[in-house]
């Protein structure tokens, strides 16, 4: 129908350049990121540690190891 996206045109855009989620700038390494993991400083939230509700769930370090 006139004025409404098609299937094919709404495919296409959300294939397009427009609807990327990944910046091409960002896909060489400009840094040496050959040492271990722990050699680098990771930010996270200050609620990693929550497994569940913020308030009554529980907690624990499991939450920094599976973010």
């Amino acid at each position: 129908r006139k004025g409404h996206l098609g299937i094919d045109g709404f495919t296409a855009y959300l294939l397009s350049e427009d609807c990327d989620l990944f910046d091409p700038e960002h896909l060489s390494v400009c840094q040496d990121m050959s040492h271990p993991l722990s050699h680098y400083f990771v930010a996270s939230s200050h609620n990693t540690y929550l497994l569940e509700d913020q308030l009554k769930g529980p907690s624990s370090v499991e939450g920094y190891i599976r973010a």
